[in-house]
């Protein structure tokens, strides 16, 4: 069988017929696991040819498997969030346009490394589970725009400091 190259480091083994992740998990080392596997998924995803696309009518989105950039354009409703099939822990920032109207439901879901988030003054709704799990989101800024935010929109996000609220015309939310 073909093993492409990034593999290699995982599944080549020395004398002794161990791998770089048997040593890994014999001497409880979880960070370096956890470093091999986002170096894998980094890999798989040059593999891959779909970390660009729509996220609605008249929106478009791609992912910079580099700098952990996911970028939004265009404007109009959020209607789906595609980039579920990256691994979120990847998402390390979020651009979102300027004339985006709503964020869909779960459209950031377990985004467990995004610190935090500019929401447009265009947005009016942000959707249930919006940002559930974005276990690091430290910060967030609610614009005057919003008249809406889902069940659950911040769920799990238990290192939130600083919440910026502008919203005038909008329903309480309680960030736990």
């Amino acid at each position: 069988k073909y093993i492409r190259r990034e593999d290699k480091l995982i599944l080549n083994c020395d004398e002794y017929c161990k791998t770089v992740l048997d040593y890994a998990l014999e001497f409880k080392n979880y960070a370096f696991i956890k470093f091999l596997m986002d170096i894998t998924m980094r890999a798989s995803l040059f593999n891959n040819p779909n970390f660009s696309g729509t996220c609605g009518e008249n929106l478009t989105w791609e992912f910079d498997t580099i700098s952990g950039n996911l970028a939004i354009y265009g404007s109009g409703t959020m209607t789906s969030h595609p980039w579920k099939n990256i691994s979120p822990a990847l998402i390390k920032s979020v651009t979102l346009p300027p004339a985006l109207t709503s964020i869909c439901d779960c459209a950031f879901l377990e985004c467990s490394s995004l610190t935090s988030i500019t929401i447009p003054n265009s947005v009016t709704s942000i959707g249930n589970s919006a940002f559930e799990g974005c276990s690091s989101l430290t910060s967030i800024t609610i614009p005057n725009s919003v008249t809406s935010i889902g069940d659950g929109a911040f769920d799990g996000c238990n290192n939130i400091t600083s919440v910026t609220w502008n919203a005038k015309n909008c329903n309480t939310y309680n960030f736990g």
